[in-house]
């Protein structure tokens, strides 16, 4: 189901979203990988560039390319589908893995960070699945999938009902991976049926740049071992893509991919 199959990944410069191109990659994908970070325009604190993740690709043989675009510019997101469909004409899976976190508590956080958040994390998705998703209705066969988080599953204040921990993530980190949810499920709503698959993982901790460099900045007391490395859950996001399409409409956590044998338990 992924071989020979088109690919686009989003923050794919690092973390789990360079994971997840590279592990589509060795099963036979053709890659797009999509990311802002250059040798020319690098991250300010994070490593990690487009030429180098397109290196590793060609290293594994891959058919790939790389993509440069900010994702809080729509026009630049535009640029995304255009480069992918004079590329090979189509879209067969799409992850919507980038987001945006910033530091500090609700009065710390700016609109404008807000506006960012939701740009990135909600507004380009929409915009990818509008410019992409039609063809894979056409042809009957497809797949979205969203990166959550569990910083997105909402509670009841009172109950705690449905309550994660959600490891001090900002409130607006939260607030846009729980829209990206509400897309997942809306989109199978309005095509169930069609042969297009969405679905949403609704990530845990992972040992990628950013939870390092967090784990340094603010004195995390937790081990490197007890949580998921990003090749991990890459193997599963994968797993996820090759299931039928006929499974749509989920929210999926580390929890159920435990059970299911397709990540190891952690601590």
């Amino acid at each position: 189901m992924i071989k020979g199959h088109v690919a686009v990944v989003t923050g794919a410069t690092r973390g789990l979203g360079r994971a997840i191109a590279l592990e589509l990659a060795r099963r036979g994908a053709h890659v797009v990988a999509v990311g802002r970070s250059t040798t020319d325009t690098p991250h300010r604190v994070m490593p990690g560039t487009l030429q180098q993740v397109q290196a590793e690709l060609d290293a594994i043989g891959a058919e790939a390319i790389t993509v440069q675009a900010d994702l809080n510019d729509l026009a630049q997101v535009e640029t995304i589908v255009e480069r992918v469909l004079a590329w090979k004409g189509r879209c067969d899976i799409l992850v919507n893995n980038a987001s945006y976190t910033p530091a500090g508590g609700f009065f710390e956080v700016s609109l404008n960070r807000w506006a960012t958040g939701m740009g990135i994390t909600v507004l380009a998705p929409v915009r990818l699945c509008q410019g992409l998703l039609p063809g894979m209705l056409d042809r009957g066969d497809g797949r979205v999938l969203n990166i959550g988080s569990e910083a997105g599953a909402y509670a009841d204040a009172e109950t705690g009902a449905h309550h994660y921990q959600t490891g001090g993530a900002p409130l607006m980190y939260g607030v846009t991976k729980s829209a990206l949810e509400r897309m997942t499920v809306g989109l199978h709503d309005e095509f169930a049926g069609r042969g297009v698959a969405f679905n949403n993982l609704r990530a845990g901790q992972m040992s990628t740049e950013g939870w390092h460099l967090m784990h340094t900045a603010t004195g995390f007391d937790d081990p490197v071992e007890s949580v998921h490395t990003p090749e991990e859950v890459a193997t599963a996001v994968c797993w996820m893509l090759e299931q039928p399409t006929s499974v749509s409409g989920r929210i999926i956590d580390f929890a159920e991919l435990v059970e299911q044998g397709v990540l190891p338990p952690r601590r």
